[in-house]
């Protein structure tokens, strides 16, 4: 016998989520992305997997998460800043190109974004670990833009639009690790704290001494909460 099938469509970031719903073996889950849409945030999906279908997700760790649009928003505002007190000449080329009417997205404005170095995006605690987490930030610009639209220096306006999970995060029943880092310049601490408002129920950890990635900047730290979280 076939076991039955959910196909999810969420937030319009992937085609679908076909999910084996077998009561003799534990739920299998395929994630099908749309073409252009391969690198969307998982953990987006697996936020809104979790609140639309709460049967198929036994335990949620979220790493670094974004709850919101207005999270990405603040996130990108201060990448920006980062740039303009740092980098005021390239600051000032680009800000020629915008009052010319190029989006940040037109190759011009990219070819002078692209020469910001890593950690002004994501403020990494120790930055020797730079080139390290740099192959891991290797963005396709056509999924990216898809993902935030034609201008998301000013305003994100592509597929993640809008998406906002805070309402419903007090809802989720099912166990929750939130892992977050201090120096987090992208998923921003002022903004990862408040998952302890709007998920109440959830375990949150602060690393004090990693950035965007915990698992390569505190690693024995960050596997030793996730190992004691599976294990209860």
């Amino acid at each position: 016998m076939t076991p039955p099938e959910v196909n999810l469509i969420e937030f319009g970031l992937i085609s679908a989520v076909t999910a084996s719903l077998d009561p003799s073996a534990p739920p299998t889950i395929t994630f099908t992305f749309s073409p252009a849409r391969r690198e969307i945030q998982p953990l987006v999906v697996a936020q809104a997997l979790a609140i639309r279908h709460p049967d198929l997700v036994k335990k949620l760790v979220l790493v670094s998460p974004f709850h919101s649009a207005e999270m990405w928003k603040a996130s990108n505002d201060r990448f920006y800043l980062q740039c303009q007190q740092m980098y005021p000449d390239e600051w000032a080329r680009l800000m020629e190109m915008r009052a010319r009417g190029l989006p940040y997205t037109a190759p011009e404005c990219r070819a002078i974004t692209d020469q910001m170095p890593i950690w002004l995006a994501n403020d990494y605690f120790d930055g020797s670990n730079d080139a390290r987490i740099a192959q891991l930030f290797e963005i396709e610009p056509t999924v990216f833009d898809t993902m935030t639209g034609n201008d998301w220096g000013s305003d994100l306006s592509g597929t993640l639009a809008g998406f906002d999970f805070r309402p419903e995060l007090k809802n989720l029943k099912m166990p929750t690790l939130i892992l977050a880092g201090r120096a987090d310049g992208t998923a921003l601490p002022c903004c990862t704290r408040q998952y302890r408002s709007f998920a109440p129920h959830a375990e949150f950890v602060m690393l004090e001494k990693s950035g965007h990635q915990p698992f390569l900047e505190e690693p024995t730290l960050a596997l030793a909460a996730l190992r004691a979280f599976l294990a209860r």
